[in-house]
């Protein structure tokens, strides 16, 4: 049994189209819509993903969620796993002690273990 595309409704077509024409979206979201794009004017599912170099699980994968959720099925999905611990601002603060320049002893205060001892994020004292 082959898996087509539903109808798509106008605005979903055109949406479509511009991202899967997009050279500055996300690339998944590109792909994602290029299966629904190609889906509309190819037959096959081998077809696709052959011209899109994917594997023909990818298409029907993305197929079914845009047939059950529309464009809205093409999103990611939440991942498993233990939620972020730190706040984005704790994150933000060693990202800018890691990119600082060296003081005028050129001493780097960046990576290594002055951020282990400085960083708001740490948990215990790093290894020796």
């Amino acid at each position: 049994m082959a898996l087509r595309l539903r109808a798509l409704t106008a605005e979903e077509a055109r949406a479509s189209k511009r991202l899967a024409q997009s050279r500055t979206g996300p690339v998944r979201r590109v792909e994602r819509a290029q299966i629904i794009w190609r889906a509309r004017h190819t037959l096959s599912v081998p077809a696709m993903a052959r011209g899109l170099g994917v594997g023909a699980a990818t298409v029907r994968l993305w197929l079914t969620r845009c047939h059950a959720a529309g464009l809205a099925g093409l999103a990611d999905q939440p991942r498993s796993g233990r939620p972020a611990t730190s706040p984005p601002a704790q994150v933000g603060a060693v990202v800018a002690a890691a990119l600082a320049k060296p003081d005028e002893r050129g001493r780097h205060s960046g990576p290594g273990r002055w951020i282990a001892w400085s960083s708001p994020c740490r948990r215990s004292r790093p290894s020796r």
